[in-house]
Formats: C-alpha cells, sequence, structure tokens
C-alpha cells in the first residue's frame, strides 16, 4: 500500500481554496457586523454557502479518491478524479445565485462533483470485491 502523495496535492490545493473561501465569509461578517449566521443578508448567505459546499463535499471526495490511490490505480487516474474534482469546487461557486434555483456551471459543478464520488466509490468496492471475492 503506498501513500497517496498526488490526492495530497490535491487536498492540499483545496485547502488554499477553502481558506480563501473562509476569509471571504470572514470578511464580510466583519463589514456588516453579523457574527453568527447570515442576519438575513442575501450576500452573507450565498457566501457562507460558497464555503459550505466545498466543506460538505470535499471531505468525501478526498477520502474516496486517496482510497483508489492507495489500492494501486494508475497516477493518470486519480489526477483525472482529483483534477475534475478541483475544477469543479473551483467553479461551483460563481454558479451559485440565491435568485436562481439552477445556473449551468452550478450543474456541470455538481455533477462533475458527483461523477467523481461515484466513480471512486465504484472503484473501491470494484476492487474489495476483486480482492476479497464475495465473502
Amino acid at each position: 500500500m503506498q501513500l497517496p502523495i498526488v490526492t495530497g496535492l490535491y487536498a492540499g490545493l483545496l485547502g488554499i481554496f477553502l481558506c480563501v473561501l473562509t476569509a471571504q465569509v470572514g470578511i464580510l461578517r466583519g463589514k456588516l457586523g453579523i457574527s453568527l449566521y447570515d442576519g438575513g443578508n442575501k450576500q452573507l448567505g450565498l457566501t457562507i454557502r460558497r464555503q459550505g459546499n466545498l466543506t460538505e463535499q470535499a471531505p468525501v471526495a478526498l477520502i474516496v479518491i486517496a482510497l483508489v490511490e492507495m489500492g494501486g490505480a494508475p497516477i493518470w487516474a486519480i489526477h483525472a478524479m482529483g483534477g475534475v474534482f478541483l475544477v469543479a469546487r473551483l467553479i461551483h461557486p460563481f454558479g451559485l445565485d440565491p435568485d436562481r434555483h439552477a445556473t449551468p456551471i452550478r450543474a456541470v459543478s455538481a455533477l462533475a462533483t458527483t461523477v467523481v464520488i461515484v466513480v471512486a466509490s465504484a472503484w473501491i468496492i470494484y476492487r474489495f470485491f476483486v480482492t476479497h471475492g464475495a465473502a
């Protein structure tokens, strides 16, 4: 078993992006004087959701990608999953619009995120049954 070095690259990049989103929330809270929740402010609510969406999706995606990598998958596959997930998460905040349920960017980024998580999860499940059989 190997350490998930490639996944670590994507985790690091996403960690920096999360710090940027977190800073945006903090700065806006300071400007508006709102300590908790969003105080009914639409812009703060949007900024909080941008941060929240990343914190909700990244842990599971990074865990399953890391498990795929640790299971010996080709590096190109890890880069494909990590790269698609990274791009999806980078563009997703721009697709959030409190006045519209869905935007093309939001739909594409949500779909790409889901595909990466499903592919990585299926890969892990497949490897389990190949390695351990149906027992």
